[in-house]
């Protein structure tokens, strides 16, 4: 029973959201910050989900082209809180873009971690150390 517990344990740390995966993730930053010593940089970045365009046409409902600001943005809304995967996708498709080709290049960061977290309406954000 103990060998069969320590395995399920073991798996669980996979398992994203548990709280075995998040402590196997502040083991991983609290390893880099004993090696690499204290992060330089600590970053949040969110996401301007609601004005993001190119997002929401790969939305399944597009609002007309005659619709006001208001009614698109009352579209914009609904559709993030029905599509949170097709969103949560655009988020990070777009932070590792930027992150590798704007921030790394300039600066030439070599070390990283980061989290992704979502607010309560499904707006996603990035913590991030360098």
């Amino acid at each position: 029973m103990v060998q069969l517990a320590a395995c399920v344990a073991r798996l669980a740390d996979q398992l994203r959201g548990t709280r075995l995966y998040w402590k196997a993730r502040r083991r991983e930053l609290m390893g880099m910050i004993k090696d690499l010593k204290c992060p330089h940089v600590f970053v949040t970045a969110s996401a301007a989900d609601v004005q993001w365009k190119d997002l929401h046409r790969l939305m399944p409902r597009t609002a007309p082209p005659d619709s006001t600001e208001q009614e698109r943005m009352r579209l914009f809304s609904i559709n993030l809180n029905e599509n949170p995967a097709i969103a949560a996708y655009w988020f990070q498709k777009r932070w590792e873009l930027f992150f590798k080709h704007v921030l790394q290049k300039k600066y030439k960061i070599k070390d990283y971690w980061w989290r992704y977290e979502w607010q309560f309406r499904g707006s996603s954000h990035v913590h991030a150390f360098f």
